[in-house]
């Protein structure tokens, strides 16, 4: 077991060697399924010399934490109190976590610096130091290559994001019509405001009641186009009546990226709709109260 320095990040792992039965078990029931990364925490900054700090992020989450798959189990790993890492000279290091877990025997868990990075390690940050350096500033720490869940997970992240970003993106307007609206006559939106067309994303109202669309309203449709700036009142509107219209937030899951492959998916949707109708056109029919067969 490696020797402890007493400056050293102080970290613990969730499993021991002498919970051997539910240890066990935690371990193997989620190895391979929780991706290993850091999940909170684990900030990198300059410290004395050649040294760095790695320290909690409060304002994240109050301890570090971070997942290491090492052989057949998943080790949890929490930092308490940070610390100081050594570097040990010119080159590139890594700062990376390192776990080991047995059932007969302590593991152990630790903040090292390594000059490359191993299948079990989870990387925090690179250090890069230059000849004949003495001292680190944060421009020396990147963060380009560490393990934050992974790449792929980052990624879907960010989608997510975006998505949410763009459902509560709203935008309403309250407005006062300067002249009468005929019954089934066309309103063009104020203030260049369109919305897509079939989506239900758009809602009305006139003088404080609100308007169903099919009943009150309905939206003008242009041939080959997704958006439109115009609804149609389906009654007559007064001059200085006051209008409040809002556009739901809306998000293309194939645009962003959630679902990656929506354009063969609707493309299978189309061909099934497209095999049921055609097996609806040749299916024979019982009539009600009768026992003769028809084939339509």
């Amino acid at each position: 077991m490696p020797v402890e320095d007493p400056n050293a990040p102080r970290l613990k792992q969730s499993v021991r060697f002498g919970e051997r039965y539910v240890s066990s078990a935690l371990n193997r029931k989620v190895a391979g399924v929780l991706k290993p990364g850091v999940y909170h925490g684990f900030v990198v900054t300059p410290g004395t010399g050649l040294q760095v700090r790695v320290d909690n992020n409060p304002d994240d989450y109050p301890y570090s934490v971070a997942v290491v798959e090492r052989d057949v189990w998943s080790i949890t790993v929490t930092m308490t109190d940070g610390g100081t890492v050594d570097i040990p000279g010119e080159g590139t290091w890594y700062i990376v976590i390192e776990a080991y877990y047995c059932e007969t025997e302590p593991g152990y868990q630790r903040v090292v610096a390594r000059p490359s990075v191993e299948k079990h390690h989870v990387v925090i940050a690179k250090v890069t130091v230059a000849e004949g350096q003495t001292t680190l500033s944060q421009d020396d720490i990147s963060y380009e290559e560490n393990t934050l869940f992974d790449a792929e997970t980052q990624a879907r992240f960010a989608q997510i994001s975006q998505a949410i970003s763009l459902l509560n993106d709203w935008k309403t307007i309250c407005v006062t019509t300067t002249e009468d609206i005929a019954e089934n006559g066309t309103y063009t939106l104020p203030d260049g405001l369109t919305y897509r067309t079939g989506l239900h994303l758009l809602s009305v109202s006139w003088n404080g009641l609100d308007c169903y669309e099919g009943m009150q309203f309905q939206e003008v449709v242009t041939e080959d186009l997704e958006q439109s700036d115009k609804i149609q009142f389906l009654f007559p509107v007064q001059k200085g009546s006051e209008l409040k219209i809002s556009i739901r937030g809306y998000c293309n899951v194939d645009e962003v990226g959630l679902i990656g492959n929506y354009t063969d998916l609707k493309s299978e949707v189309r061909q099934l709709q497209n095999a049921f109708n055609e097996l609806a056109d040749n299916v024979a029919y019982i009539s009600a109260g009768d026992d003769t067969t028809t084939t339509p």
